[in-house]
């Protein structure tokens, strides 16, 4: 009867620490991917093939014209994008785009931001003709 609570306090350490060692591998996916990930990745038998993946994103990027030049490839779920874009703003929509289809585990990203400052300053040159032809809009001249 004295022996009880050692045996207790053996089998609980015992059942944790048999637990902890069979999680090392999943915390260290969880260290390693950012919180928006799921820490398990699932094994889905009828889940879309990498040419169902490929398509999909290909096919969405054909539609926005800042990412068809994009380039798109896809093994065992693993997307990779290459190719360029203009800026940050576009590598991250283009990468957060891809991370949203069906069967997709990881992006890897390849993708060269241009950085030029034609397509970078037209946008805002544009954005700013737009806010002050508003702006003088709604200030009427006496």
């Amino acid at each position: 009867m004295a022996n009880l609570p050692l045996k207790i306090l053996t089998v609980v350490v015992t059942t944790l620490l048999a637990s902890v060692s069979g999680n090392t591998a999943l915390a260290q996916d969880v260290a390693d991917n950012p919180a928006t990930e799921p820490a398990v990745i699932t094994v889905m038998l009828d889940g879309p093939s990498d040419q169902q993946i490929l398509d999909r994103i290909t096919n969405i990027y054909l539609q926005l014209e800042q990412f068809q030049a994009i380039e798109v490839s896809a093994v065992a779920g693993v997307v990779t994008l290459a190719g360029n874009v203009s800026n940050e703003t576009q590598a991250e929509r283009a990468l957060n785009l891809a991370r949203r289809v069906e069967g997709v585990v990881t992006v890897e990203d390849n993708i060269e931001r241009a950085l030029d400052l034609q397509s970078n300053v037209a946008p805002l040159v544009s954005q700013f003709r737009t806010d002050f032809k508003q702006w003088v809009g709604n200030h009427p001249q006496k």
